[in-house]
């Protein structure tokens, strides 16, 4: 069974109905960044980018040069 507004979820949410999940989500990303970043420290931007959307603001996609 779907719910009629499954479309309008966010994943963490907020208030009584946030995710008990979200700070270890957020911890495995810093960690994942810090990683990469620490791996390929000249890593860069291929080109500019600008985020967009409303509710998850992000790059449609992201371009890197090492």
């Amino acid at each position: 069974m779907r719910r009629s507004n499954a479309k309008l979820h966010l994943a963490f949410a907020h208030g009584p109905h946030v995710c008990i999940g979200m700070h270890l989500a957020r911890l495995e990303a810093h960690v994942a960044l810090r990683v990469l970043l620490d791996r390929f420290p000249d890593i860069s931007l291929a080109e500019p980018t600008a985020p967009r959307g409303l509710v998850f603001r992000k790059p449609p996609e992201l371009r890197i040069d090492v």
